[in-house]
Protein backbone atom coordinates (compact mmCIF):
# COMPACT_ATOMS: atom_id res chain seq x y z
CA UNK A 1 0.00 0.00 0.00
CA UNK A 2 3.06 2.28 0.60
CA UNK A 3 4.13 1.85 -2.83
CA UNK A 4 1.09 2.46 -4.00
CA UNK A 5 0.51 6.03 -1.77
CA UNK A 6 3.84 7.11 -3.21
CA UNK A 7 2.79 6.83 -6.75
CA UNK A 8 0.14 8.80 -6.12
CA UNK A 9 2.37 11.70 -5.00
CA UNK A 10 3.79 11.71 -7.85
CA UNK A 11 0.65 11.23 -10.39
CA UNK A 12 -1.85 13.19 -8.95
CA UNK A 13 0.18 16.60 -9.50
CA UNK A 14 0.92 15.52 -13.20
CA UNK A 15 -3.05 15.13 -13.55
CA UNK A 16 -3.55 18.57 -12.19
CA UNK A 17 -0.96 20.04 -14.50
CA UNK A 18 -2.80 18.28 -16.99
CA UNK A 19 -5.79 19.48 -16.49
CA UNK A 20 -4.39 22.84 -16.26
CA UNK A 21 -3.16 23.07 -19.60
CA UNK A 22 -6.16 21.22 -21.42
CA UNK A 23 -8.78 23.82 -19.92
CA UNK A 24 -6.33 26.31 -20.43
CA UNK A 25 -5.89 24.89 -24.20
CA UNK A 26 -9.88 25.31 -24.29
CA UNK A 27 -10.32 28.94 -22.75
CA UNK A 28 -7.78 30.30 -25.72
CA UNK A 29 -9.37 28.24 -28.18
CA UNK A 30 -13.15 27.72 -27.19
CA UNK A 31 -14.39 26.27 -30.88
CA UNK A 32 -11.80 23.43 -30.13
CA UNK A 33 -14.57 21.12 -28.99
CA UNK A 34 -12.41 19.88 -26.64
CA UNK A 35 -14.44 20.21 -23.51
CA UNK A 36 -15.77 16.78 -22.67
CA UNK A 37 -12.55 15.81 -23.03
CA UNK A 38 -11.55 18.40 -19.95
CA UNK A 39 -14.45 16.79 -17.95
CA UNK A 40 -13.31 13.79 -18.49
CA UNK A 41 -9.74 13.77 -17.44
CA UNK A 42 -11.14 16.26 -14.07
CA UNK A 43 -13.39 13.51 -13.20
CA UNK A 44 -10.29 10.52 -13.52
CA UNK A 45 -8.35 13.05 -11.31
CA UNK A 46 -10.98 13.44 -9.09
CA UNK A 47 -11.48 9.52 -8.79
CA UNK A 48 -8.12 8.96 -8.50
CA UNK A 49 -7.69 11.84 -5.81
CA UNK A 50 -10.33 9.99 -3.92
CA UNK A 51 -8.97 6.53 -4.21
CA UNK A 52 -5.43 8.41 -2.81
CA UNK A 53 -7.32 10.01 0.38
CA UNK A 54 -8.58 6.33 0.97
CA UNK A 55 -5.06 4.48 0.51
CA UNK A 56 -3.69 7.06 3.00
CA UNK A 57 -6.68 7.28 5.56
CA UNK A 58 -6.54 3.24 5.68
CA UNK A 59 -2.71 3.48 6.26
CA UNK A 60 -2.25 6.08 9.01
CA UNK A 61 -5.85 5.01 10.75
CA UNK A 62 -7.37 8.41 10.37
CA UNK A 63 -8.51 10.79 7.79
CA UNK A 64 -5.73 12.56 6.00
CA UNK A 65 -6.03 16.12 6.74
CA UNK A 66 -3.98 16.43 10.02
CA UNK A 67 -0.80 18.11 8.68
CA UNK A 68 -0.10 20.75 6.09
CA UNK A 69 0.45 18.86 2.62
CA UNK A 70 -2.19 16.39 3.83
CA UNK A 71 -4.97 19.56 4.38
CA UNK A 72 -3.89 21.34 1.36
CA UNK A 73 -4.27 17.99 -0.45
CA UNK A 74 -7.75 17.43 0.83
CA UNK A 75 -8.72 21.24 0.09
CA UNK A 76 -7.49 20.51 -3.79
CA UNK A 77 -9.88 17.99 -3.97
CA UNK A 78 -13.08 19.66 -2.59
CA UNK A 79 -12.15 22.58 -4.59
CA UNK A 80 -12.05 20.00 -8.06
CA UNK A 81 -15.03 17.94 -6.67
CA UNK A 82 -16.85 21.33 -6.33
CA UNK A 83 -16.02 23.00 -10.29
CA UNK A 84 -16.81 19.23 -11.40
CA UNK A 85 -20.48 19.26 -10.05
CA UNK A 86 -20.64 23.04 -11.07
CA UNK A 87 -19.76 21.85 -14.95
CA UNK A 88 -21.78 19.00 -14.77
CA UNK A 89 -25.05 20.20 -13.20
CA UNK A 90 -24.91 24.08 -14.14
CA UNK A 91 -25.06 26.89 -12.45
CA UNK A 92 -28.39 27.41 -12.38
CA UNK A 93 -29.03 24.32 -10.38
CA UNK A 94 -26.27 25.02 -8.36
CA UNK A 95 -27.46 28.08 -6.96
CA UNK A 96 -31.29 27.36 -6.87
CA UNK A 97 -30.23 24.44 -4.09
CA UNK A 98 -28.23 26.78 -2.55
CA UNK A 99 -30.69 29.19 -2.50
CA UNK A 100 -33.16 26.42 -1.25
CA UNK A 101 -30.73 25.79 1.62
CA UNK A 102 -30.42 29.09 2.88
CA UNK A 103 -34.29 29.58 3.28
CA UNK A 104 -34.42 26.65 5.10
CA UNK A 105 -31.45 27.20 7.23
CA UNK A 106 -32.36 31.17 7.85
CA UNK A 107 -36.08 29.91 7.76
CA UNK A 108 -35.58 28.71 11.36
CA UNK A 109 -33.40 31.07 13.16
CA UNK A 110 -32.75 34.12 10.75
CA UNK A 111 -36.12 35.61 10.31
CA UNK A 112 -38.30 36.23 13.99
Amino acid sequence: MDWGIRFLNILLPVLYVSCLFLYGFLFVHPGACQGWRCRLLLRSTLGIHLLYLALVALACGRLPMTNLYEALSFLAFAIAAVYACFSLAGFAVILFSLMVVNLFLTGFHGFS
